[in-house]
C-alpha cells in the first residue's frame, strides 16, 4: 500500500519541528492517504 512509501516521506518531515518546509509537505501526503 501507499503506507510503505509515505512512511519514509512524511515520517522524516514529522520528526522535524513545524518548519515552513515541513508544513508544506504535511498536507501533500495526508491528502493522498485521505486519513
Amino acid at each position: 500500500m501507499n503506507m510503505a512509501f509515505n512512511e519514509e516521506t512524511y515520517r522524516g518531515d514529522f520528526t522535524f519541528k513545524n518548519s515552513p518546509e515541513s508544513v508544506r509537505r504535511f498536507p501533500v501526503p495526508f491528502d493522498e492517504d485521505e486519513y
